[in-house]
């Protein structure tokens, strides 16, 4: 055993010093810039960017995530990894870890093109009117990507039918399989890979040249939109649009199904939703992750989830001391409205019926209707997250609500047979709930309890009485008087760092990553796997790394996570950092 811990450590040695020099020996790269989004076509449905490791030289020596990743103690990690792509692989692999992390070194970008008119009508119907894609800046990386080539070759038990065919002076491969073909080619320092042959063919021609396309999808207002809202400094960034959906039903759908599907995408005001896109970086101690989804947030439309924003939450009392907290709010019965709205516009007139007939059925078990149910509760839901002594994760929830007297009637509805006592404690009703389950490891019917509170403002489960019982003095005592910080809220990088966000938040989540029991939390992780029943036909992972990672190695460089999502007229907004 200590040899072979030995051996793995001296491998593991040189795992982390191929990381680091990916991580922190890239300076050749820094100064280079992306060009894809300048060459991809403004139908990019979808894309997702890697900039290279020049995006985070330097980055690795102060940024808190990357030194994590570095630490010569995760290397166990990183050997497992490789260890497990190969054995869920029929033959040898013949790309090492090296030359997966040199290929990482190099931008990408990968994505969804939606195709031109002229190609869907050309296409047979029962095929989707996109193409996926991958573009790789393959300078100084010819060798290994001929290696990545002869890995990927093999998709089933039979070896594809290779042909090749030249288009613009470029020669395509084509690898025909059973039901798919993929199509590579070399275009300048361009690796391209796609499933369609118009989207190969067209990104040969952008990305062959020196000089761009007149057209592109930087140059979409959509594109320049999100990027305003983005890191300029990110390693990793994406960006989505909603594509012609009409267009697609018309061509790829039958006639009789075409009007139902028209009236769904109007009934939900898909048009409202102009664009997505978030980034990534590590530019900073923290690891910073944003994004936006932007478009008309007026109702009617798919923005209804989301509720308003503002300074404060009444759920944060749950917190109680925890590490972790979540609370998001939303909007339960305009989305509610709109989903239903949907449905029935696009419902067949000889089928609206059924849709009546099932919520008249929850009316009448209920004793009332399903928005009138759905506003008992006003939008916040929260978690408070913490650790028993043996890493067990204990979860108390909150949903605030009003009519606290509604709100027991449809639970003793609902619940009903599976109460198992009901009792008072002040001015909230508690109720033991015993939930059915089958456990998958023996496959008998089990029972787990649940503790229900309904206090005149809020909702709590709790797993455990006392847990629920303390949450509910918690609870109690903030009514009194503020309550103090304590948990993840007395963390003095919790200020700072809640700080960066907007004082009115829909959305906020809070991680004390120092006051986690980490060897507990692995070890019970261990557990599960170990104990997790063997019911796929693949050989199980090796998961003996696991022993030989010191999980002290995670407090030592993370502290802190916060996270936090608002709403206004314009759009939905996401931040997080990781610290």
């Amino acid at each position: 055993m200590k040899a072979a811990e030995n051996d793995i450590f001296r491998r593991g040695v040189v795992v982390v010093a191929v990381l680091a020099a990916a991580l922190l020996g890239a300076d050749s790269l820094r100064a280079q810039t992306s060009e894809f989004a300048a060459r991809l076509p403004s139908r990019t449905i979808a894309y997702v960017e890697w900039r290279g490791a020049g995006a985070i030289s330097g980055a690795a020596r102060q940024n808190h995530v990357l030194e994590l990743m570095a630490d010569p103690a995760m290397a166990p990690l990183w050997l497992g990894i490789a260890a497990n792509i190969q054995q869920q692989s029929n033959r040898p692999p013949t790309l090492s870890l090296p030359d997966v992390l040199s290929l990482v070194q190099n931008p990408a970008a990968a994505g969804i093109i939606e195709l031109p008119r002229a190609e869907l009508n050309a296409d047979s119907a029962s095929e989707p009117p996109i193409g996926m894609f991958l573009v790789y800046d393959s300078t100084a990386k010819t060798d290994i990507i001929q290696k990545w080539e002869a890995a990927t070759e093999m998709r089933g038990p039979n070896p594809p039918i290779i042909t090749h065919f030249e288009f613009g002076g470029t020669s395509v491969e084509e690898r025909s399989y059973a039901k798919s073909a993929t199509f590579l080619a070399m275009a300048g320092h361009c690796f391209i890979v796609s499933d369609r042959k118009p989207v190969v063919e067209e990104l040969i021609t952008r990305f062959g040249g020196s000089i761009g396309p007149s057209d592109s999808l930087a140059q979409q207002p959509e594109y320049a939109s999100v990027q305003r809202f983005l890191d300029s400094d990110a390693a990793l960034d994406y960006f989505g649009q909603v594509p012609n959906l009409k267009e697609w039903i018309s061509v790829g759908t039958k006639a009789k199904n075409q009007a139902t599907a028209l009236k769904f995408i109007d009934s939900i005001h898909l048009e409202k939703v102009h664009a997505l896109g978030g980034s990534v970086s590590f530019a900073g101690q923290a690891m910073h992750i944003r994004g936006a989804i932007l478009g008309n947030t007026a109702p009617a439309g798919l923005f209804d989830f989301a509720g308003a924003s503002d300074t404060s939450f009444q759920t944060v009392a749950i917190a109680n001391g925890a590490p972790a907290f979540s609370v998001s709010r939303f909007d339960f019965v305009a989305f509610y409205r709109l989903i239903m709205g949907a449905a029935a516009a696009a419902t067949p007139q000889q089928q609206a019926g059924g849709l009546q007939t099932a919520q008249s059925a929850v009316q009448a078990f209920l004793g009332m209707s399903v928005p009138d149910t759905l506003n008992l509760f006003t939008g916040e839901l929260a978690t408070a997250s913490s650790f028993s002594d043996d890493g067990t994760q204990q979860r108390v929830f909150a949903a605030t609500i009003q009519k606290p007297d509604a709100v027991l009637h449809v639970l003793r509805a609902v619940l009903g047979p599976m109460t198992l006592a009901e009792e008072s404690w002040g001015s909230a009703t508690m109720l033991d709930i015993a939930y059915p389950y089958r456990d998958p490891a023996s496959g008998l019917q089990r029972r787990k309890l649940y503790y229900v509170a309904v206090t005149p403002q809020m909702l709590l489960v709790a797993p455990r009485k006392a847990m629920l019982r303390d949450t509910l003095q918690s609870v109690s005592d903030s009514r009194t008087a503020p309550p103090a910080a304590n948990g993840v809220f007395a963390d003095p990088e919790y200020t700072k760092m809640r700080a960066l966000l907007p004082k009115k938040l829909s959305g906020l989540g809070a991680d004390d990553v120092s006051l986690m029991p980490w060897e507990a939390i692995w070890m019970n992780f261990e557990q599960q796997i170990e104990q997790s029943p063997k019911q796929s036909a693949h050989p199980s992972p090796d998961l003996s790394w696991m022993k030989l990672v010191n999980p002290g190695v995670i407090p030592r460089h993370l502290h802190i996570a916060l996270s936090g999502w608002w709403k206004d007229a314009n759009g939905v907004y996401f931040d997080s950092y990781l610290q």
